[in-house]
């Protein structure tokens, strides 16, 4: 079984006063996965989300914000769905979900209600909070514009997990192209994708799908742009990519900043323990590698013939 790098007792003495902070937009439930996996002492979540009547269990550490996130301070129209959770800021673009949204009934408007904004920001300046580790958006056609009013913050942040659309599902959305080239010049790059919905145009079991709404792992990468400054930073983000599972990076990591004295030689050793017994494929792990290879040498041979 895995041991994650961030539950180990020297990376929890090295973060105790030094937490992980993570906001969360549209936070509703328990925190979000991985992190659920991590003990909370070395964590601080900040938890926004627009729906006043959104359920959101709270933890010790964390900090629940009942406003939305938006690229400025005012107050926002929310068009609250049938399902509370596919809520947006902006209006639904019915003649589009006409052609191609299963769950159109779902997203359909049930009321609309005022709600406070606020950019992440104007947020960190009113708050006593300094930084953003990591920040997660399910904010439903939103995120481009929350992200605009995260400049500053996006400086000290070192992974993104943002959920997108390919089509612009919201009337007046920026969808996934326009988010993904944003982040990109703030010097995040793209590690993971997870297909969240697919749809058909036509109900019919013959019908390809198209991969609609995207959720995107983003991470810095110090190797590229040299831009993590402490060894707190160093091992928020060697701890924070291992529990994704990009084990590989890292451990490239580790050597990097071990290499450049950011972390001394005991801190290394102490990682490279952890990481390359994460870093080891199971036996399971083999036989599931093959399957997938030959699936995709399978695929690959079908699309020229």
């Amino acid at each position: 079984m895995k041991k994650n790098l961030l539950n180990q007792a020297f990376i929890e003495e090295l973060l105790i006063h030094d937490k992980i902070t993570i906001l969360d937009g549209g936070a509703r439930g328990e925190i979000f996965a991985p992190f659920d996996k991590i003990t909370s002492n070395i964590l601080k979540v900040i938890r926004f989300d627009a729906d006043p009547n959104a359920q959101i269990i709270e933890d010790k550490n964390g900090i629940v914000v009942p406003k939305g996130l938006w690229n400025s301070k005012e107050k926002l129209k929310l068009n609250l769905a049938v399902s509370p959770h596919a809520s947006s800021l902006f209006q639904f673009n019915t003649k589009l979900q006409s052609y191609i949204d299963p769950s159109k009934h779902l997203r359909s408007l049930d009321k609309v209600v005022e709600v406070e904004c606020i950019s992440i920001d104007e947020f960190i300046k009113e708050s006593s909070i300094d930084f953003i580790d990591f920040i997660k958006l399910d904010v439903h056609g939103a995120e481009y514009d929350v992200l605009l009013g995260a400049k500053n913050a996006l400086k000290n942040t070192i992974g993104l997990l943002i959920e997108s659309w390919t089509i612009p599902i919201h009337t007046n959305q920026k969808t996934r192209g326009a988010t993904e080239d944003y982040v990109n010049n703030k010097n995040f790059y793209l590690f993971e994708e997870f297909a969240q919905a697919k749809w058909a145009r036509l109900d019919k079991s013959h019908s390809k799908k198209q991969p609609i709404a995207i959720d995107s792992l983003y991470f810095k990468d110090p190797l590229l742009d040299n831009n993590l400054k402490s060894k707190i930073e160093a091992i928020k983000l060697i701890g924070i990519t291992d529990l994704f599972n990009h084990t590989g990076f890292a451990i490239q990591l580790n050597d990097y900043f071990h290499e450049i004295k950011m972390i001394n030689n005991d801190l290394h050793k102490q990682c490279n323990i952890i990481l390359k017994q994460n870093f080891k494929e199971s036996p399971l792990d083999k036989i599931k590698h093959k399957l997938l290879l030959k699936i995709e040498d399978y695929l690959n041979d079908c699309s020229f013939k």
